[in-house]
């Protein structure tokens, strides 16, 4: 066997088992429910404008189906941030913030 075509295989053979592990959380995504993020918003009377940033992470923690979505949003107004847990399903789960963002009646670590 050649050396560029050896190097080629293992090349080959090295993303494929690197693209096969296991990660329990994926890459940032479009979040497939966000009706439900908009009435978190709303029910806690979040001022939408203050947002900076958000962004969803797909959980995976079984390869073959979605576990559901982590939504991260930062505000201008505050280090940290509120996330939002959902269902694969878009029901939320659990909402609590982070750091010194604090919104009343959402608990805070």
């Amino acid at each position: 066997m050649t050396k560029p075509r050896f190097l080629t295989q293992l090349f080959t053979i090295s993303s494929f088992l690197f693209l096969s592990i296991d990660n329990s959380v994926s890459a940032s995504s479009i979040n497939p429910y966000p009706e439900e993020i908009k009435e978190v918003l709303a029910k806690y009377k979040i001022d939408e404008s203050k947002i900076t940033s958000q962004r969803t992470i797909r959980d995976f923690r079984n390869k073959r189906r979605i576990f559901g979505y982590d939504t991260y949003i930062r505000f201008e107004d505050c280090k940290g941030y509120l996330q939002i847990v959902q269902h694969r399903f878009g029901r939320v789960d659990r909402i609590y913030t982070r750091g010194e963002c604090k919104f009343p009646r959402i608990e805070s670590f």
